[in-house]
């Protein structure tokens, strides 16, 4: 069988006309969790997407595809997904309670800018939400880590790790933080400066200053004992040696200082 025609055949088994003229339209259609088990549907995520790579307009058709799985089979939210993330681009991150899930990508659209979509995935009240993000002419990033705490009125933020690409040079790293509010991820204030309450911080930077470290994705801002640090960037947007760093006191990160 050619790989045109598996690849037909597992966009018409989703429902989706990949090769029509107009936008592809996403079809309603019942859960496909008791058609094909999730190894397949993995299996399959990683020919869709491989050729999304080689094709960009196929872009949409990949994301819907992989909005249609995800939402379709809510017990993606504890599956490993181990194979789709060793052979794609594709990011997959997990608070540490499970209560949240983010699949990121590039979308293959973009220059030495890239574009991300994104699939959000969290449970509230035992029901499992999911909602796809598209980046359309707004980049947008991926997420390489979610943190979790919990205050001290026992309500669990998550922080996550956003990462953005604006070129080859010129890129960010932010942090978010978040409650899950009814249906819906909610923006929490709880990084304190001098002069605001934030719900975000982000720092952009010249890749280039630290393109020698060791880990991917970069890990800048991070959390280690309740101390938020974020790297002090200077003015020719280089990563310097020191840091930024907030204390939590069980409700919010207060900043401290550098060093």
């Amino acid at each position: 069988m050619s790989k045109t025609t598996f690849i037909l055949g597992i966009i018409s088994l989703l429902n989706f006309n990949a090769y029509s003229t107009q936008q592809p339209k996403l079809i309603q259609y019942e859960s496909i969790q008791d058609q094909i088990d999730l190894a397949t549907l993995e299996n399959n995520l990683i020919i869709t997407y491989q050729d999304m790579q080689e094709n960009a307009k196929l872009s949409s058709v990949f994301s819907n595809t992989f909005y249609q799985i995800i939402k379709s089979n809510p017990n993606t939210i504890t599956y490993s997904f181990k194979k789709l993330q060793e052979e794609t681009g594709i990011y997959i991150s997990t608070s540490l309670d499970k209560k949240i899930r983010i699949y990121s990508w590039d979308n293959n659209t973009g220059g030495s800018m890239r574009f991300f979509d994104q699939i959000i995935q969290f449970e509230n009240k035992g029901e499992i939400n999911t909602e796809l993000k598209i980046a359309d002419e707004d980049t947008m990033s991926f997420v390489s880590k979610i943190y979790t705490i919990e205050n001290s009125k026992k309500n669990s933020i998550y922080l996550t790790i956003n990462n953005a690409i604006y070129s080859s040079k010129y890129v960010s790293q932010s942090i978010f933080a978040y409650e899950i509010d009814n249906k819906h991820l909610k923006p929490v204030e709880i990084f304190k400066t001098k002069k605001q309450s934030l719900s975000s911080i982000s720092c952009e930077f010249d890749f280039f200053s630290v393109v020698d470290r060791p880990e991917r994705p970069l890990e800048l801002i991070t959390i280690k004992n309740n101390i938020l640090y974020i790297p002090l960037i200077n003015e020719e947007g280089i990563v310097t040696n020191k840091n930024l760093y907030y204390k939590w006191n069980g409700l919010n990160f207060i900043y401290e200082g550098i060093k």
